[in-house]
């Protein structure tokens, strides 16, 4: 039999006893056998020692009734007490109402017992609350309702995976007929268009009623993955909305396009391409609406949604590009292509390792025309310098700022580009090549070997006489180093030239066969970085080109009230091949708003001679730089010689100047301007495994619309890295 401790909680609760309905020993159990003995004794002891006085706390008989029969034993122990605070004394039940405390106890104590609560034989009925009555009943009533909770989540969920299996099938149909119809575009098939993108159309309606439904929006609601579902319909919901308002009037304008591959052989099937251009143009607002709902799907936690959602939103910042662009070309496409008579265009091929403010030295350069997209490419040759007398008079400005140290940017082709503004650089340029070649162009196009490699990437690369491969993986080191460590110096130049051309003619040929997707890719990669520039002759092709953010032209010092754009350029006057081992990072803070709504912004610009001692001591003597000594000998040392310049945008200035030369103040800064913009600049020399960090801050005026933007000249520092 358990002790009083057992009774309090101490020890192991004991199941619930029960009354019999026979005598005390029929079918009881060992508890209830040990209770009627109890009963028995206390009976015993009572009629020995003579009757208790009336229990503590409890009230005694009423006037005039017979007293209670049966002994009374002093209470062991309190089980529980309900509601109010707790009292060493027990509380009689006195038939306790809902919410009234009642005292339980065991083993021939009061369990709330009133009068009537006692049998013959001396136990103690059990008493219950209504509150006791009603906590069952909604205890029951909650376990029902999760039961019912749980069969119609099993139920809605195999219903769920039931339709998301369905839409998975018709996305992947879906899938299918969009690549058809990217194939069939490329290659010239355009009558059929219409039919698959109705076809296209109809799946797309489809899927987005099923994923419209109440199951689905149910789902969406489900913590967790129920983002996953909302982006999942929200991807539905925009391709539907594709397919039916742009996909489909596209498809219309296309079968009327002259049959044939875009590119082939050479040749632009002008007519294919323009439709295709105009088609984009016509469904800009279509498509930009649908670009910013996919940007704005939010997180997602599913792996496979995830990875959905990113391809969705990288694809439709392309094709937003792509929209944009051909708003711009529409207009003036047909005549860049030679369909309104034979184009002419100078294409320069720009050595990063010898550093210009737009790129590097025009090492390579040759004429692409057009006539009715037929293209034809003459032979490349390095860079023209002209006569003094047809050199191109510069402004004091430019004379002061970009030609004081070698004196040949109006007269050499390749130094041009010290010019940061290419709109200028380039027209000069145009003029030099007319006047030295007796050849008029109509433009003129700047890519760098960084760039040449991106392309090699899509349609394949070139050997050279010697064996050596030249592709997607290694363009650019082969142009920038191995031509000049592996060739003799007098080779050098040529092998770069013919590379290039080789290049060229090869993007040619297979551009074509190009996956289109990843040719528009590779060009907005190029023109982000800096790495394809483009000039227009014509004033309304240059808007086209500006429009499209391929210029590289500086900012008009008046517009004051647009997007402001400083810049970090270098220009390499030691005339070496250095230029492979630059690192150049620019780091901008966020903007700090002033009290009269200027905006300033804290700048750090870190440039780094890489070359160790060790590739010091083995320069080839095209790549240093021979510096007179003081005792009058030439020696080939590892320097970097820059004029660095710091453009502020319009309107804005540029102050608090402070340079560090190996931890030294070791540069002079001069201030200029240049179009109506400021400019502060100085020369900088590194020799090998020397660095120079230069801190300022620009203030932009308070008109100026969104965050400061930095143009910097594209170095070879990811080729030198392999981080291509």
């Amino acid at each position: 039999m358990a002790d009083s401790n057992d009774m309090n909680g101490s020890g192991p609760q004991r199941p619930p006893r029960r009354r019999t309905a026979a005598g005390p020993g029929a079918g009881a159990s060992q508890d209830t056998m040990q209770f009627i003995a109890l009963a028995a004794k206390s009976r015993e002891q009572a009629q020995t020692q003579g009757a208790p006085g009336p229990r503590p706390g409890a009230a005694g008989p009423a006037q005039g009734a017979a007293p209670q029969d049966g002994p009374y034993t002093e209470p062991v122990g309190r089980i529980e007490t309900e509601r109010g605070n707790a009292s060493s004394e027990p509380t009689a039940f006195q038939g306790a109402p809902s919410g009234e405390r009642a005292e339980f106890y065991d083993f021939g104590l009061p369990y709330g017992e009133d009068a009537g609560s006692r049998t013959d034989d001396g136990l103690v009925k059990r008493r219950h609350s209504r509150r006791d009555r009603r906590r069952r009943r909604i205890r029951r009533t909650v376990i029902a309702v999760v039961v019912l909770l749980v069969v119609a989540l099993g139920v809605s969920g195999a219903l769920l995976a039931r339709s998301a299996l369905s839409v998975r099938d018709r996305a992947g149909e879906a899938v299918g007929i969009v690549n058809s119809v990217k194939d069939k575009v490329t290659s010239g098939e355009f009558s059929t268009l219409p039919d698959d993108a109705a076809r296209l159309q109809a799946l797309c309606a489809d899927i987005e009623a099923e994923t419209s439904g109440p199951l689905w929006a149910a789902a969406s609601v489900i913590p967790v993955v129920g983002s996953d579902v909302s982006a999942a319909r929200e991807l539905v919901s925009v391709l539907s909305e594709v397919s039916a308002d742009a996909l489909v009037p596209m498809a219309e304008q296309l079968a009327g396009a002259t049959p044939g591959r875009l590119f082939a052989d050479g040749s632009i099937n002008v007519s294919a391409v323009c439709a295709v251009v105009d088609a984009l143009a016509d469904s800009a607002e279509v498509l930009g609406s649908a670009n910013g709902r996919v940007q704005a799907i939010g997180d997602t936690h599913v792996a496979q949604v995830t990875e959905l959602v990113e391809t969705a939103k990288d694809g439709f910042a392309v094709l937003d590009g792509a929209v944009k662009a051909s708003e711009s070309l529409s207009p003036v496409l047909p005549a860049m292509l030679g369909a309104q008579g034979t184009r002419s265009y100078l294409v320069m091929a720009q050595n990063n390792v010898e550093i210009r403010a737009n790129g590097g030295l025009g090492g390579s350069q040759g004429v692409i025309t057009i006539t009715d997209g037929q293209m034809e490419i003459g032979d490349f040759r390095g860079s023209l310098r002209v006569s003094d007398d047809q050199q191109v008079l510069l402004t004091d400005e430019e004379n002061n700022l970009f030609n004081k140290m070698t004196g040949n940017v109006g007269k050499v082709t390749g130094d041009a580009t010290m010019i940061p503004d290419f709109p200028r650089a380039a027209s000069i340029i145009g003029q030099l090549w007319e006047a030295g070649m007796g050849q008029h162009v109509d433009g003129v196009i700047a890519l760098d070997p960084v760039f040449l490699q991106y392309l090699l990437g899509l349609v394949g690369g070139v050997t050279l006489p010697d064996g050596t491969a030249v592709d997607g993986t290694n363009a650019a080191t082969v142009l920038m180093h191995d031509v000049y460590w592996n060739y003799p110096q007098e080779e050098s130049d040529a092998i770069f030239a013919s590379v290039a051309q080789a290049a060229f003619d090869r993007i040619l040929s297979g551009i074509g066969e190009a996956d289109m997707a990843g040719l528009v890719q590779v060009f907005a990669r190029g023109c982000d970085e800096g790495r394809f520039i483009v000039w227009m002759e014509d004033a309304d092709e240059e808007q086209a080109i500006e429009d499209m953010g391929i210029a590289n032209e500086l900012p008009d010092a008046g517009d004051v009230d647009g997007v402001p754009e400083a810049g970090v350029y270098l220009n390499n006057v030691g005339y070496s091949k250095m230029d492979w081992y630059l690192d150049l990072n620019v780091d901008v803070s966020s903007g700090m708003k002033r009290g009269d709504g200027t905006t300033t912004y804290d700048v750090t610009v870190d440039i780094a001679n890489t070359c160790t001692e060790a590739e010091a001591a083995n320069l080839p003597g095209y790549v240093g730089v021979n510096k007179w000594m003081d005792d009058g000998s030439i020696q080939l040392v590892p320097l970097e010689r820059y004029i660095v310049y710091l453009f502020a945008p319009a309107g804005g200035t540029i102050s608090d100047v402070n340079v560090q030369v190996n931890g030294q103040a070791d540069m002079t800064m001069k201030e200029g301007t240049y179009n109506g913009l400021n400019v502060t600049y100085g020369m900088l020399d590194l020799y090998d495994e020397e660095s120079c960090t230069v801190t300022y801050t620009i203030t932009v005026p308070s008109d100026a619309a969104g965050e400061l933007q930095m143009r910097v000249t594209p170095t070879c520092q990811d080729a030198r890295e392999g981080n291509l």
